[in-house]
């Protein structure tokens, strides 16, 4: 005959049902809002959004939907692209402001820039629904004939050539200033490759590519001076202008050849130092990923499956990650974090799958609150069943949640809803005192009734 699994078992199961894969509240209907935005079903987004709103107004650009799986949470965001494609631009530009919103939405690029373009669209489209100017009253124009052109009587007049001029001064020919002209060839790629550098990462807009620019704008002038002077040589003649020009084109080339060693020499600076700060954010995301799959272990011995193979593989990985996060290698980092991730998502599946001692009526309750089956939940009334006050006082917050679900979808209107759910959450408290709704199965709103009672 087997042992009764003691009270803190029956709890321990409840908690750690209510913080798996499955989700209720808010997160169902967002997430649900977010397939239909997938489908273009924008009447359904809007259903869907305005529900979640009602429970959870608060964006946040991490909301666990399962395991390690964090998405955004911008209900704002969805309910103004509904409202800007369902026509009604007043209430799109209304939901898009929402300032917290626009704060988590401006790191996300892809929404950022949807949410601008319609946010330009709905205001543009306001902006001509509330100004339309009355066309110009047409007055009458007097026609006039056309202009009679009168065929001239003038003689015809021959013209005289042009009087011959002497012979201008001698012109430099091609031979003789080919040298300089390649070698101002050189200087013009010497001025592209530098500039292109300047226009690039890591240099691109720094301070250290605003400093070169300045200096390089500086031997552009130079370069462009030369090329006048050396026209008005080949035009005039003047070989004397023309050696000295070729000095001052060489003494030019080696400025720029100065100025190239400083651009790569801030180039590398940079790429160092972007090299450090993305070495010390994989440290960063090592650090969290370590304290997550902590918290993962420490599940899997409650569970009962510490000693498990996915227990010990993830063991493992935590260690290499440990071990690789003390170095310098900042690609050994990256792969010893996605062996962890896979070994976590395993450990992960595994407690889920673990047998979990409790009564059937629990599990049940427990079953119908996290696949949204809120009436079920609602209507369930098996609470003398349950064998200890831990239990049952989980259930009733089960119960209770389930009951404030079905309160704020109807629109919050029925009192005898409302009433039912705080007779629920007093009963839960007093068979639990230290009883403490966990954030990620149940609403905000619901969390702070229960605090307030």
């Amino acid at each position: 005959m087997s042992a009764r699994p003691s009270p803190l078992a029956l709890l321990s199961m409840a908690l750690l049902l209510l913080s798996g894969s499955a989700l209720a509240d808010y997160r169902s209907d967002y997430q649900d809002g977010i397939e239909a935005a997938e489908k273009g079903n924008w009447a359904e987004v809007q259903r869907r959004m305005r529900a979640a709103l009602a429970e959870n107004a608060k964006p946040s650009n991490r909301m666990r939907t399962y395991g390690t799986n964090f998405i955004p949470y911008v209900p704002h965001y969805y309910l103004g692209l509904a409202n800007a494609r369902l026509g009604d631009c007043a209430a799109a530009i209304d939901a898009f402001s929402n300032a917290a919103s626009r704060g988590v939405v401006a790191g996300l690029s892809s929404e950022a820039a949807i949410q601008a373009r319609e946010e330009a669209r709905c205001t543009q489209m306001l902006a001509q629904a509330q100004s339309k100017p009355e066309p110009p009253p047409v007055s009458p124009v007097e026609s006039k004939p056309p202009p009679v052109v009168v065929a001239s009587k003038d003689p015809v007049v021959t013209s005289k050539p042009p009087p011959t001029t002497p012979a201008g001064p001698k012109v430099l020919s091609a031979a003789q200033i080919a040298p300089v002209q390649t070698l101002l060839s050189r200087i013009d790629q010497q001025v592209d490759g530098i500039a292109g550098q300047l226009r690039n990462q890591p240099l691109a807009g720094s301070g250290d590519a605003r400093a070169l620019g300045r200096d390089l704008e500086s031997l552009k002038q130079q370069r462009q001076q030369l090329g006048s002077q050396l026209e008005r040589a080949r035009s005039g003649g003047d070989s004397q202008v023309l050696g000295s020009l070729s000095s001052e084109a060489q003494a030019l080339e080696r400025s720029l050849v100065m100025l190239d060693d400083r651009v790569s020499s801030a180039r590398n600076g940079l790429a160092q130092a972007a090299e450090a700060r993305a070495l010390e954010q994989a440290r960063q995301r090592a650090s969290s990923a370590i304290a997550r799959l902590d918290q993962d272990l420490g599940a899997a011995g409650n569970a009962g499956i510490a000693n498990s193979a996915q227990a010990k593989a993830a063991s493992a990985a935590r260690d290499r990650l440990q071990q690789a996060s003390a170095g310098s290698d900042r690609k050994a980092i990256e792969s010893a974090l996605t062996a962890l991730t896979r070994a976590g998502n395993d450990l992960q599946q595994a407690i889920a799958a673990a047998p979990k001692p409790a009564p059937e009526q629990l599990r049940t309750l427990v079953s119908w609150y996290l696949s949204a089956q809120y009436s079920k939940a609602a209507d369930w009334d098996q609470l003398e069943r349950l064998p200890d006050a831990r239990a049952r006082a989980n259930a009733l917050l089960l119960r209770a949640a389930s009951r404030w679900h079905l309160y704020v979808r109807g629109g919050e209107v029925d009192g005898k809803l409302s009433a039912a759910v705080d007779i629920d959450l007093r009963e839960a408290r007093r068979l639990d005192e230290a009883l403490k709704p966990n954030p990620q199965a149940f609403s905000p709103r619901l969390i702070e009734r229960f605090a307030s009672l």
